[in-house]
């Protein structure tokens, strides 16, 4: 007798299911009531090939229901077989919830949508420089089924805006130098396309570079763009300004920016959030004290990471300008250690101040990194039983992975395999001895967050992330017609590039 596998059952299912579909829920206009319109086609044409299609269609409110193979309505014909004409009819809960899941209501036209889509679309076309396109939208309801209609909009986008010439307002002389130190890597040129999406990417460029360079408080919010438009030929003369916030900054008398230095570096070493959330300071006053070079080590217990190991993990500086950069180093370095389930770096001003060349009060910044620790070690078993062509067997697995093997953030990790299969014999037996065959295997590896090598350089650490990593395995197997034993030894090195986007490994 031969038994049908479930994922044949299953196969067979999902076949008939869609035939079903096909056949009962053909009728797309199912659920169109009276005076209402399914929207089956929705065009843009446009004369500016710049103007890419799917950036146009981002702007419309109402698309057509989804096409399986670009051909038909699958999730429309679910929906509608699951879901009655009759409303007050009430199927059972799972048949509504598998047309709901699977299934896709049907796209009813609308014409507030409608009038909403092309007010997008013309901002969009205006924010893209385009501020002479003229939009013509027409609704058609088809000639064989009145309950379908086909939405349509032709753009003749016309000539774009332009960028004249491009002149900075600013008045704090340290933030004006930085700024024109790096305009060869501005986003925008004369000449450009007038293009809003261009200017807030610079924006988000400058004020970048201006925190990257110990500005902690400024934001983008304080870089404005003016633009005149009243030259003829489609031409603007854009002005950045970048000026303090007097509402947001408590430095009001003064239109100086404030410089913030890096003071201390506070490492809170297993941080246990729910305590700090209920307790708050009193929590904190429990915390031991551990001074190690520039960093200052608060610890709830007992210490169970290296402190080498974190300053090699953190570019944050004292007597540093803030650097946003370091931050995010900082946080990328320290995750990618696998030590700790949460990495939170916070800065608040230091009781202490330094002066700055304009002779005025800069508050010392100080950092805060919060580490709250993972499960440092764990294991698994697995069992299972095994069909080959025939041949039966089980097989195990065992594993435990230690992510802190020396309290230097090392992850070694050991799998043990072992299996037993049965085996049909030679053709002159032609019989089988149960559990015949036997194969087991160790496999350990050990990955050390550094360059195993003589000579060490931190500031190598700190740039590439690198790691060695060392693996074993053995593998015996034990059959009837043969033994052999199998053993492989590996040893190699890893790091990233400067700008973490390309990984480098060498295994010699």
């Amino acid at each position: 007798m031969k038994i049908q596998q479930p994922h044949s059952i299953l196969l067979i299912g999902i076949v008939l299911l869609f035939l079903v579909v096909l056949m009962g829920g053909c009728k797309s206009t199912k659920l169109v009531g009276e005076d209402e319109y399914l929207l089956d086609k929705l065009t843009i044409e446009c004369d500016k090939s710049e103007l890419e299609s799917k950036k146009l269609l981002t702007t419309m409110k109402q698309k057509p229901n989804r096409k399986m193979l670009g051909v038909y309505r699958f999730h429309l014909a679910t929906y509608n077989l699951f879901h009655p004409k009759d409303t007050s009819k009430h199927p059972p809960k799972l048949i509504t919830r598998i047309g709901n899941v699977v299934g896709e209501p049907p796209v009813i036209y609308e014409k507030a949508l409608h009038d909403k889509s092309r007010k997008n679309l013309v901002n969009y076309l205006h924010k893209k420089g385009y501020y002479n396109a003229v939009v013509v939208d027409t609704m058609i309801v088809h000639r064989r089924n009145k309950k379908k209609a086909n939405l349509s909009f032709k753009i003749t986008a016309g000539e774009p805006y332009t960028i004249n010439r491009i002149s900075y307002d600013i008045i704090d002389p340290f933030i004006k130098d930085i700024v024109f130190a790096d305009t060869v890597k501005s986003k925008i040129k004369s000449g450009d396309v007038f293009d809003l999406d261009k200017l807030l990417e610079e924006r988000e460029r400058v004020s970048h570079l201006i925190r990257n360079s110990g500005y902690y408080y400024f934001s983008s919010e304080n870089i404005h763009y003016y633009a005149d438009t009243i030259l003829s030929g489609n031409v603007v003369n854009l002005t950045m300004t970048i000026k303090k916030s007097f509402e947001a900054d408590r430095y009001f008398l003064q239109e100086i920016f404030t410089r913030q230095t890096i003071k201390n570096v506070y490492v809170y070493c297993n941080f246990n959030r729910g305590r700090f959330a209920v307790e708050k300071e009193a929590y904190l006053k429990t915390l031991d004290t551990v001074y190690y070079e520039n960093l200052t080590l608060l610890v709830d217990g007992k210490l169970t990471i290296k402190p080498k190991v974190i300053l090699q993990a953190n570019y944050i500086e004292t007597g540093e300008d803030y650097n946003v950069d370091n931050v995010v180093q900082t946080q990328k370095h320290l995750s990618s250690l696998k030590q700790f389930k949460g990495v939170n770096i916070q800065f608040s001003e230091s009781p202490e101040y330094v002066k700055n060349a304009w002779d005025a009060e800069n508050p010392w910044l100080d950092a805060h990194i919060f580490l709250s620790n993972t499960l440092r070690q764990g294991y698994s078993i697995t069992a299972e039983g095994t069909n080959s062509s025939g041949n039966y067997g089980v097989a195990g697995v065992i594993t435990y992975q230690n992510q802190n093997l020396f309290r230097g953030a090392e992850m070694f990790s050991t799998k043990l395999t072992g299996s037993f299969q049965t085996l049909a014999g030679d053709d002159e037996i032609g019989e089988k001895q149960l559990l015949n065959t036997f194969e087991f295997g160790p496999e350990i590896r050990l990955d050390f967050p550094k360059l195993m090598l003589p000579l060490q350089s931190e500031r190598f650490i700190k740039r590439h992330n690198p790691s060695t990593n060392i693996g074993l395995s053995f593998n015996h197997q034990d059959r009837h017609d043969y033994t052999r034993t199998l053993g492989n030894a590996s040893f190699g090195y890893t790091w990233h590039s400067e700008n973490g986007y390309f990984k480098h490994s060498v295994n010699p």
